[in-house]
Formats: structure tokens, sequence, C-alpha cells
């Protein structure tokens, strides 16, 4: 398991590279990698504590897709979430990541009860392969199989375009304040 592991982390780490949200959010300091792979850590052990982490079959690409209630044992995300502070976001900038995230939390829907989904990846030598489709395919099926809608944000327009096309409805756009960064509130009902 921790092979797999590690390349899911090296999966997140190279999409989140990219992705302005992540830019915006990390220090940006000459330990940039480092910050991203903590923070992809982070995210892919979070999913792992909520039964949200999927692979495709042939483990070229990476799903992080949990119930968002999920009320398992919350508690051992603190140890992890002062370490992303610490690692990749930075103490100064740790507020403002906070408030970030406390207006996000403000328009998802207030009850919880659904699957966020919070990454799709694939490695370099799966991106021509059969991965997104299976890993699509996985969260739609466990979307249906639990009753439940899918929630996501993004803040590349590309990938906006895409998840239209995989059903998904605009419910709120945000204008991220300091930035020039949009982001795009979706909902896919199973």
């Amino acid at each position: 398991m921790n092979e797999l592991r590690e390349k899911a982390i090296q999966i997140i780490e190279d999409a989140f590279n990219g992705n302005p949200m992540i830019n915006f959010i990390i220090k940006s300091d000459d330990k940039r990698k480092e910050r991203l792979r903590a923070l992809a850590a982070y995210s892919y052990d979070r999913c792992a504590r909520r039964e949200g982490v999927y692979f495709s079959s042939d483990q070229e690409g990476i799903a992080l897709c949990y119930r968002f209630n999920y009320k398992g044992n919350v508690l051992a995300d603190i140890p992890d979430q002062l370490r992303l502070v610490i690692k990749s976001i930075g103490i100064s900038r740790a507020l403002e990541a906070s408030r970030r995230e406390s207006y996000r939390n403000s328009v998802r829907p207030a009850d919880g009860n659904f699957l966020y989904f919070w990454y799709l990846g694939v490695s370099r030598q799966g991106i021509a392969g059969p991965a997104v489709k299976e890993l699509r395919d996985l969260i739609f099926d466990e979307s249906k199989r639990k009753k439940l809608p899918i929630c996501l944000e993004t803040t590349l327009l590309k990938n906006k375009i895409v998840y239209e096309r995989y059903g998904f409805k605009t419910y709120h756009e945000w204008q991220v304040p300091n930035s020039d960064i949009i982001m795009w509130f979706m909902r896919r009902d199973p």
C-alpha cells in the first residue's frame, strides 16, 4: 500500500503544480516542490481515512471522492492539518486559507449529505489510457448506489467544460478575493 500511496501522491503533486488555486494557497518560496508534495500527501491521507481513494485498474489514475459528512475519526485530521499549515501553506497564510475554506463550506449543501469530488488525476503514462473514464464511471456508480449527489469545485475553465459534459451544473460562482481566480461550484445528481 505504501508504494501505491507514493504513486498517488506523485500523480496529485504533478496535477497540483499547474492549478491556480493551489498556487494561490501554498506558500511561494524556494520549497515549492516540497510544499506541493505536502499538500498532495495531506489530500491523499484525508481521503484514505474517509474511504474515498479510488485507483484505476492500471493504477495510473486516482480519484479522491468521499462522503462529505463522514462521521469517522476526524480527530486524526488535526495533526495532518497542522503539518499542512507548517509544510505547505505557511503560518502567515493559514488565516486566509481558513477564511477561504469557511466560505467554500458556506456555499456547499448545508446538510453535507453528498459525495465531495476533490480530485481526479492521471499519471503521464496513463494519459491516453482508460483511467479517466473508468474512475468517472466508478464515482458515478457510487453516487447512484448511495443515492447521493456529487459536488465539486474547480478553478480551471477547461475542467468546468468537461464536468458540464458529464452532467454537472454550476450552482455558484465565486471571485476569489485578492485574486483573478474564479471558482465554480458544481453538482451532479445521481
